[in-house]
């Protein structure tokens, strides 16, 4: 059953052919935790408050992950309450629900404030942090302003794949353009050469000029430079 709840509302989220409201609120109690995660997501497009109440139950009687959305919805259905209720979670030991709480508060937030302060504290830690922490941090930078992108080389330069791959998805979301040689780079490795080249491929035409001019770079190994028209070819076909 969750199987087609989920093709239900994949076709919903590409569509929005149906009425989804009167569904949420059994939605966001389904067994499938991939369902709740779906609906809480609804409710952050919807932006209706009725719905404030069932999610504030989600912050203490929910998995890891349906918790980190939760916190997000809250922040734009609660804003005036969003610092009292978010905050405590900057503390968590939980890293994917303080950089949730991170996500939720920083772009209101002056540099002084705690959610900075504790993103200060992860970047500080940097390769050195526990790999759980490194990851959430790397998908973490891809969602805050341009000032944090540069961060991002360090994760994606981890020696661990798992956080390269997420530090590669967060840059194709920042379409940072000092990111671009770091990434050109990560092409001649074959562990994240696809996650490199779909980052790439997300700046689009941005990202033409660099590799056109790394074509005719003999300083480059040809792993890297054999990589080149095949990308070209498929930032064309995105644009």
């Amino acid at each position: 059953e969750s199987v087609k709840v989920m093709n239900s509302l994949m076709v919903y989220k590409k569509t929005n052919a149906f009425d989804i409201v009167p569904h949420l609120s059994h939605l966001l109690s389904h067994d499938s935790e991939k369902v709740r995660i779906e609906a809480v997501k609804i409710v952050k497009r919807q932006r209706d408050p009725k719905f404030l109440e069932q999610i504030l139950k989600l912050l203490s009687n929910e998995t890891r992950r349906v918790k980190a959305e939760a916190i997000r919805v809250i922040a734009v259905l609660a804003p005036a309450q969003k610092k009292e209720l978010i905050r405590p979670f900057l503390q968590s030991t939980d890293p994917g629900l303080v950089c949730a709480a991170i996500t939720s508060l920083s772009y209101e937030e002056s540099q002084d404030g705690p959610a900075h302060k504790r993103l200060q504290q992860l970047l500080a830690l940097g390769k050195i942090g526990p790999a759980p922490e490194r990851r959430e941090t790397a998908k973490l930078l891809g969602e805050l302003p341009v000032q944090y992108h540069e961060h991002l080389v360090t994760y994606l330069e981890d020696s661990d794949i798992s956080v390269q791959k997420l530090a590669l998805f967060a840059a194709g979301k920042s379409k940072n353009l000092m990111l671009i040689p770091t990434l050109l780079q990560l092409l001649a490795n074959r562990k994240v050469r696809i996650e490199a080249r779909e980052a790439l491929i997300q700046y689009g035409d941005q990202a033409v000029p660099s590799v056109r001019k790394g074509l005719d770079d003999y300083n480059l190994p040809i792993t890297i430079r054999l990589q080149f028209p095949r990308l070209l070819r498929l930032i064309g076909t995105e644009t």
